[in-house]
């Protein structure tokens, strides 16, 4: 059951950061994938799903670089220029989150949900770019 409404805290997307799980097939690059990149988040996200976020009623952990943090990785696209999409703990199958949406601007508004076979736990996001 969600307990809050609201979490607040930083992903950070850079290109020195590596694929977490480079084995994995990959789309060919298209003109239309404008970026794809991978970093890490500092979102504390037990106010909305209490202690164990990951929980789900079954999940694949696919294997990582060595050191890698699962429950820190975030993995972001933007097709078409504007349209994003964002894994948090993109190597686990179901019990991670996925925010899709639009940017303007500095700002990209959407929605997000918990990566499950029954998704019941959703909501919408505000982020805005910090940093250059």
């Amino acid at each position: 059951m969600p307990r809050g409404t609201e979490v607040v805290g930083t992903i950070t997307f850079s290109p020195s950061v590596r694929d977490p799980f480079p084995e994995r097939p990959r789309l060919p690059p298209s003109s239309d994938l404008t970026l794809d990149e991978f970093g890490s988040y500092e979102i504390d996200l037990h106010p909305i799903r209490g202690h164990d976020i990951t929980r789900a009623t079954s999940t694949t952990i696919f294997p990582g670089r060595p050191g890698s943090d699962i429950l820190k990785e975030a993995e972001g696209y933007v097709h078409h220029r504007n349209e994003v999409e964002i894994a948090l703990i993109p190597r686990m199958s179901h019990g991670g989150i996925s925010l899709s949406g639009t940017i303007n601007g500095d700002e990209a508004r959407g929605t997000w949900f918990k990566r499950d076979y029954a998704p019941t736990i959703s909501g919408t996001f505000r982020m805005r770019k910090s940093g250059g």
